[in-house]
Order: C-alpha cells, then structure tokens, then sequence
C-alpha cells in the first residue's frame, strides 16, 4: 500500500475543482489507478489519470525514497478528452 502526502497546493486544487467529489473518494480513485502511471519526460515525477463521474483527471505524484511506499501528490487537475487521449493512449 501506497501512502499519499497532500501538498497544500494539491488540497486547494483538489478541493476547489474537484471538492464535490470528496477528498476521501479523490485518494482512492488516485491508488486504484496508480498501476496506470506514466512519467514525465524529466523521469521525476508520475502522471496518474483517473475518472471521477464523467471528468477525466490526472494527478501529479513525486515519489519519496527508493522503497516506492510513499509518494507526494503535487497537483491534481481535470483534463479534457483530447490531452487524456494524447497522454495514456495505449501503445502497442
């Protein structure tokens, strides 16, 4: 199990475009999903979509230390179909 670590600037983002879901509902779509993580193109950070009712959303995670049990949740933010499709599209 992974452990989540809110920056402020993650709470406030999360809270005001995607409040009505629930904070609570937002970790556990973001865990669910993290087998689905891409990294950027610097490699230091981790893009994780996830659906919350019809909005397609990504969050931004930094892993802390070499073991992978912990990770920072940057920012969080709703995308539309088009930068969902570009990013995760499956590669095969």
């Amino acid at each position: 199990m992974i452990e989540l670590i809110w920056t402020k600037h993650a709470v406030q983002r999360g809270h005001t475009r995607l409040g009505r879901y629930g904070m609570d509902n937002i970790q556990k779509k973001i865990l669910k999903n993290i087998n689905r993580a891409t990294l950027n193109n610097k490699g230091d950070e981790a893009m994780i979509p996830f659906k919350l009712g019809k909005n397609k959303c990504l969050a931004v995670l930094i892993p802390v230390g070499k073991t992978g049990s912990k990770a920072v949740i940057k920012s969080i933010y709703p995308i539309d179909d088009k930068k969902y499709h570009a990013i995760f599209k499956k590669r095969g």
